[in-house]
């Protein structure tokens, strides 16, 4: 599978199976006390790649080039080593097919819900890992309303209700646990 940019996942897999790392194992070197193990999932879709539970990634976009040159090479990722050096980093190349289905929350780390009232009347509760971004529950919205303009604005209910217009920041960040957020044209 070769994006756009000519990245080709196949040469991943067929890199990882012949060093032995399909599951991908990727180990700091030894250190003398019993090390603890992170594990981390790359799942590669049709339509670009997610790491653990976090968005999608598109593959011919420039900031993941230096991040998909480490898989291809079968070495961790900067992004994904641990402070600690005797961490032991196991990762995961899944492919699967089809597109990416958007979010998905991890109940093992801290989440929560929040309430989403669409400028359509349409109100539904989403939950998300408090790592999620503005830019995630973007996402939400636009695949639960395909079709449907992009335009609008995310605020958070409250006297004056206060705009959410940087998508880097996280719900924990914006303070939005347990809020209400409403769509607006």
């Amino acid at each position: 599978m070769a994006s756009q940019s000519g990245f080709d996942v196949d040469s991943i897999f067929d890199q990882a199976r012949e060093l032995g790392t399909l599951e991908g194992r990727f180990d700091p070197p030894s250190a003398p006390q019993q090390p603890k193990t992170v594990v981390h999932n790359i799942i590669f879709w049709s339509d670009g790649f997610s790491v653990n539970d976090g968005p999608l990634r598109q593959l011919d976009d420039p900031e993941n080039a230096p991040f998909l040159e480490f898989i291809r090479k079968s070495d961790c990722p900067r992004e994904l080593q641990p402070e600690d050096r005797s961490t032991e980093v196991h990762i995961n190349l899944i492919r699967r097919d089809g597109k990416c289905p958007g979010l998905v929350v991890d109940k093992s780390l801290p989440w929560t819900s929040i309430q989403l009232k669409l400028a359509d009347g349409t109100c539904m509760t989403a939950e998300f890992n408090y790592r999620h971004t503005i830019s995630d529950i973007r996402t939400f919205v636009d695949t639960s309303r395909p079709g449907s303009p992009s335009n609008y604005q995310l605020l958070v209910m409250g006297r004056p209700p206060k705009i959410l217009n940087d998508p880097t920041q996280t719900i924990e960040e914006a303070d939005l646990a347990r809020s209400v957020v409403i769509q607006k044209f």
